[in-house]
């Protein structure tokens, strides 16, 4: 098992605001979607890594990743999904929460090498959110990824668009069956796994951030350049 502990911010400010503290959007401009949140589709976010031991920095375009995965063989089929309604409503850091379980199955298959490659799973998201941050919750969880493979569209759209609110708590339990093709090896493969991912918020607060905390300062190299450090 693995742990991470670690700070995030999220903006819920409005894109106009955003550009003023340093924010550059590629491709559409966000739009309001006429529920107090922005739409982002169209728009090609990018994710900026920093290492300030190194004093570098390297980009990465989420909207190429996307349409690389999109123009991939994998295939989605037999795609199901049901939403459940629980009762319990704990208080997480400081605020109230909303209880939803999204229950996803489908099969996924990739050819390798001609050698089709199938698995069935089951995936169990077990959500508490808040109603506060529904701003912020949309621009960071639902940015509306589509990578042109309608089939993987489809299930990104389910995953993320079946809870409301600012997720302070998430568990992840997913549990696949490989149809694993016929071998002479005697070596056993296990055709069955599971992966339990938990999420936990324990603080959250709203605050005006510094500007310059999106500036990367200017003798930081990209970590491609040829005087980049190793």
């Amino acid at each position: 098992a693995n742990s991470c502990l670690g700070n995030a911010l999220a903006d819920q400010g409005k894109p106009e605001d955003a550009k003023k503290g340093g924010w550059q959007y590629e491709g559409d401009e966000p739009t309001p979607d006429g529920k107090g949140g922005w739409n982002f589709k169209g728009v090609k976010p990018k994710l900026v890594f920093v290492d300030p031991l190194k004093e570098w920095y390297t980009e990465v375009n989420t909207s190429s990743v996307a349409t690389a995965l999109g123009a991939s063989n994998i295939r989605i089929t037999n795609l199901k999904s049901s939403v459940e309604k629980h009762d319990d409503r704990p208080i997480i850091a400081g605020h109230a929460t909303e209880h939803t379980r999204l229950i996803i199955t489908y099969d996924i298959s990739v050819t390798v090498k001609s050698i089709p490659l199938k698995q069935h799973v089951r995936t169990e998201v077990d959500t508490w959110s808040t109603p506060q941050f529904a701003a912020a919750a949309s621009a960071s969880f639902l940015s509306g990824m589509r990578t042109g493979n309608p089939e993987i569209d489809r299930l990104l759209e389910v995953e993320s668009t079946q809870f409301q609110g600012f997720p302070l708590r998430q568990t992840v339990t997913t549990r696949t069956a490989a149809d694993l093709p016929p071998s002479r090896s005697e070596l056993k493969i296990p055709t069955t796994r599971t992966i339990v991912r938990d999420m936990w918020v324990t603080s959250i607060r709203e605050t005006a951030p510094d500007a310059t905390l999106f500036v990367i300062p200017s003798k930081y190299r990209r970590a491609d350049a040829q005087d980049a450090p190793k």
